[in-house]
């Protein structure tokens, strides 16, 4: 089996549409991969030991412990991939659902509680997510928990406000409630190497935004009336599942807390681990 990932699908799931993830991991993302989407690279293949292969095989999604479903909400969040193995670092929203279904639905279970240690992800998806866990929570009148366990940040943090109780680690970081789009203008690298794109289009804003220039004024009020659109999706969400209004979640300006400083704004209802 051969790893041979390509640059430029990354490129369309990373930029020119609305992430819910905390800066930092963005700034992780962006810095290892963004030299290299461009340049028409892909990742170099290699094989993998067994070791990867067991971490690429369908992972044990929950766990039962006393009569309680535990699903890891781990890594990057996306929205497709029925399953992604460990190796990948990556959960999908896809997955997710499916794993929930599944354990809310066994007569052994009780409640379902999620293991969250995420920065988020991507925003597409994420919405009926959520909706889907509380909706099933009230069909089978079973609770929903969640544990930030370290992160639970941004999409992750999303997940975590479908629970009727959030928990966090003492270390534990929750947040994040914002929404960022990047653009990366990739002109003068085209120009390095002897490119020069032409586009033949219909509809004024059909090229907006593409990477071969510079974001135009018009390009970036698009995606910034996008991210406000869905930042206010995220506040409304949050506004409902806690004890704080619209305008004490945006007062928190997408900023990250800490184990007793979310517990005072509300952001989380008590300090714990799962042991």
């Amino acid at each position: 089996m051969v790893n041979n990932l390509d640059m430029p699908f990354l490129a369309s799931r990373l930029f020119g549409v609305p992430h819910m993830l905390a800066s930092t991991k963005l700034d992780v993302i962006l810095n290892a991969l963004a030299p290299r989407l461009f340049a028409g690279e892909k990742f170099a293949p290699r094989a993998f030991s067994q070791e990867d292969t067991e971490a690429l095989s369908p992972p044990e999604t929950y766990v039962v412990q006393n009569n309680v479903a535990i699903l890891p909400v781990h890594g990057t969040l996306v929205r497709r991939g029925a399953w992604l193995g460990a190796l990948s670092g990556l959960t999908s929203y896809e997955g997710l659902s499916a794993s929930f279904r599944e354990a809310i639905a066994q007569p052994d279970v009780h409640a379902v509680l999620l293991d969250i240690d995420s920065s988020g992800g991507e925003a597409g998806g994420v919405f009926d997510l959520v909706e889907e866990f509380q909706t099933l929570s009230k069909q089978y009148n079973k609770p929903i928990w969640a544990h930030a366990n370290e992160f639970a940040c941004s999409a992750a943090y999303a997940i975590a406000c479908a629970a009727s109780q959030i928990w966090v680690a003492r270390t534990g970081v929750v947040g994040s409630i914002g929404v960022v789009c990047a653009h990366l203008d990739q002109s003068r690298a085209d120009e390095k190497h002897g490119l020069k794109w032409t586009f033949v289009f219909e509809g004024d804003h059909k090229v907006h935004g593409n990477p071969h220039e510079p974001l135009s004024d018009t390009a970036q009020i698009k995606m910034q009336a996008d991210c406000t659109l869905l930042y206010e999706m995220f506040v409304d969400w949050v506004a409902q599942n806690r004890p704080m209004n619209a305008d004490a979640i945006r007062d928190t300006k997408a900023e990250t807390f800490i184990g007793t400083q979310a517990l005072t704004l509300g952001l989380a209802d008590a300090q714990g681990t799962l042991a």
